[in-house]
């Protein structure tokens, strides 16, 4: 396996055994494409025929896929109106709720360099299944959940003066209910 055709910096001849996976030791690039042969063998010896084949991994994920890529709040006041689309599934866990968060999930961060009090708008929300959770760390890990909102049909919502203490961060996680399942909506938060 390897990223030229005939290449084979990736895995070079490695017998897998009585096996139908392989996971190279190093994690895959995104954007990338990458050659593979497999041949398979018996007590008869080595296939033939076996031809290369390729396979390319996906572009990398957009800003706010998860709390490793997350739209950073930095300012106030901030605002996105955005969707659920396009977005990925990395959560199905949060103090808030969990099944609220089982879908599509756009996650925002903020550290405040010092204790201060936000407001949250989410509103002008177009479609089901909506939900929003404010939780202090990763919303799979998190312990505390600050405010929390989540309906089939779901109506605009504001939080008040929400306490942020210095030097923690908090996840705003925007989450749909189903993966199939997306909407749209506006974000605000203010100091």
């Amino acid at each position: 396996m390897g990223t030229t055709p005939g290449g084979n910096e990736i895995a070079d001849s490695v017998d897998v055994g009585d096996a139908n996976t392989y996971t190279p030791a190093a994690e895959l690039e995104y954007s990338t494409t990458y050659y593979v042969t497999i041949v398979s063998y018996n007590a008869f010896g080595l296939a033939t025929g076996c031809t290369e084949q390729s396979f390319t991994t996906r572009m990398p994920p957009p800003p706010g896929s998860s709390c490793d890529v997350p739209i950073l709040i930095t300012s106030f006041p901030f605002s996105d109106s955005n969707t659920t689309a396009g977005f990925d599934d990395d959560y199905s866990a949060s103090p808030c709720n969990n099944t609220y968060i089982s879908g599509n999930d756009v996650v925002y961060e903020i550290t405040p360099t010092e204790l201060i009090s936000v407001n949250i708008t989410f509103d002008t929300i177009v479609g089901n299944r909506a939900a929003i959770h404010v939780v202090e760390d990763c919303p799979d890990v998190a312990e505390n959940c600050l405010a929390y909102y989540g309906a089939f049909n779901p109506a605009d919502q504001y939080f008040e003066n929400i306490i942020l203490q210095p030097n923690t961060t908090y996840f705003i996680v925007v989450a749909t209910s189903s993966s199939t399942t997306d909407f749209n909506y506006h974000l605000e938060v203010t100091q």
